[in-house]
This record gives structure tokens, C-alpha cells and sequence, in this order.
């Protein structure tokens, strides 16, 4: 992307949404200063993030209702090989509540020489951003989120990964794809899963089983802290069970696979 850093055109935005039959509201919302600082905290200043801004502006694209959604942090730990059906009696007993049963395929983008992942203001901390196509068992309709995500290396958290992270849901994927090939980023890895997701809203603490291709099912934990964290893998008897605090690139590795990548 010639100009990465550089700002955002966004007459060009409107015309290139107008072409594509995108109706553009009247109304211009104003987007809170923190809200422009976590995006920007994530993916940099650069065009990536105005194009996100000036979206959420005209209502395009909204913060989704995932309740962890309303943390700037994600704090999570993977569980690996995990006995998924006894562990759902488990949380049911603890009054865990089933959120979401199906199919979800994560499609990542990065410009040619890699600018997120290596974040070119900022090159220790890497950034994502994906499309994210989810559809519940059963159904038909899918719902399509975009997902920025960057580690905090500086974090004090020694048991999770922790990472800033938003998630928006997106007005239209063909024409939001259709943007970010226009602004530089292309397809550049690709994962599908099945997904089984938990809660505890009281507690503020999730609990996703994963199951990839050839990886054995998996416990993803997501919690407030390392403390909160281990309280439940006490609970569900994983004391001894292998961990990863890394991202599912490492997790591929860790079975000697290879995600999909375009690039």
C-alpha cells in the first residue's frame, strides 16, 4: 500500500460506496474521542483506521453486542484436548448459559509487505484485522463482524494472552472486502471452525470450544484475569491439562499444520 500511514480520502470512501449501491445516511453520528484512540491504539493512524471511523460515522458499521465486546481488552488461554461434552455438563451445572453452536470462518488481510502484522509505526506490536463469517447450526443466515485485534506485549498478565481488540458488525462483507482490496489490504490467511460458546455474564467469563481440521477439540477461556482464569480450570478438574497463551497461528504450529494463507 503506497502511503500506508497516510490520511483517508473521503469523498473517495462515498463514491466508491455510492457506486456500489450502498445507501449513505443524512445523518453523520459523531464517534467519541476513546473510541477513535482504541482504534488507533490497535491498527495505528493510518487509512485503515479512518476508513473504520468515518464508517462508524455514517452508522455502516456498529460496535457489536457481544458483551466482551465492551472491554478494550481480550484476556484468553487455549486448553488443548479437551473432553468437550463432559466439560458442557460441568458448566451447566454451574449455571452456564449456551451462547452461540456453529460454523465460524475468519479471513485476515494485510497489505503485500505486511504493515499489520508488523505494524510499520510501531514494529513490535502486531495487528490483525479479519472478516469474520459466523452461522449458527441449523440456520441458514449468516452474520458477518470485522475484528481488529494488536498483543500487548507490555502486559503484566503471565497466564493469558492479552490483547486490545473491537469488533464491529459490518453492514455489507462483499462491499466492506471490496474497501479494504481498495485501500491496499489483501486475503492473507484464511481458518475455519466449529464453535461452541459459554457464559458466565455474572462472572464475565466465556468459554469457547473450538474444533479445527486434524486439531484436537479445544478449550478457549476467556476471563477478566489469570487469577479469575484458574479459578474455573480448577473447577473443570484441567490442572494438568496442555495450555497456549498464543494465537492460532501458534496453534497450527503447535500440530505441525499450516493455516490457509494467500500469501
Amino acid at each position: 500500500m503506497k502511503n500506508f500511514n497516510s490520511k483517508l480520502n473521503s469523498k473517495d470512501v462515498l463514491e466508491f460506496l455510492n457506486d456500489n449501491w450502498v445507501e449513505i445516511p443524512n445523518t453523520i453520528f459523531s464517534v467519541q474521542i476513546n473510541q477513535k484512540q482504541r482504534i488507533e491504539n490497535i491498527l495505528g493512524d493510518n487509512k485503515i483506521s479512518d476508513l473504520i471511523i468515518l464508517l462508524i460515522s455514517y452508522g455502516l458499521i456498529k460496535i457489536s453486542e457481544n458483551l466482551w465486546n465492551q472491554f478494550e481488552r481480550e484476556k484468553e488461554i487455549k486448553i488443548l484436548d479437551v473432553d468437550s461434552k463432559k466439560l458442557w455438563e460441568k458448566l451447566l451445572d454451574l449455571w452456564a448459559k449456551k451462547i452461540f453452536e456453529g460454523r465460524i470462518i475468519d479471513t485476515y488481510f494485510d497489505t503485500k509487505k505486511k504493515d499489520l502484522k508488523n505494524w510499520t509505526t510501531n514494529w513490535w506490536n502486531k495487528s490483525s484485522i479479519r472478516i469474520r463469517y459466523k452461522v449458527n447450526s441449523g440456520e441458514q443466515s449468516w452474520k458477518y463482524y470485522c475484528t481488529i485485534k494488536r498483543r500487548d506485549k507490555q502486559s503484566n498478565e503471565s497466564l493469558l494472552r492479552d490483547c486490545y481488540e473491537e469488533e464491529f458488525e459490518i453492514f455489507n462483507p462483499i462491499v466492506f472486502y471490496k474497501l479494504l482490496l481498495r485501500f491496499g489490504l489483501n486475503e492473507y490467511k484464511l481458518k475455519v471452525k466449529n464453535r461452541v460458546w459459554y457464559s458466565l455474564d455474572k462472572e464475565k467469563i466465556k468459554f469457547d470450544f473450538d474444533k479445527y481440521d486434524n486439531i484436537p477439540e479445544l478449550l478457549e477461556i476467556e476471563a477478566e484475569s489469570s487469577k479469575q482464569a484458574l479459578k474455573y480450570i480448577k473447577k473443570l478438574n484441567l490442572e494438568e491439562k496442555e495450555t497456549l497463551n498464543w494465537g492460532s497461528s501458534s496453534l497450527f504450529k503447535h500440530y505441525w499444520l499450516e493455516m490457509k494463507k494467500y500469501f
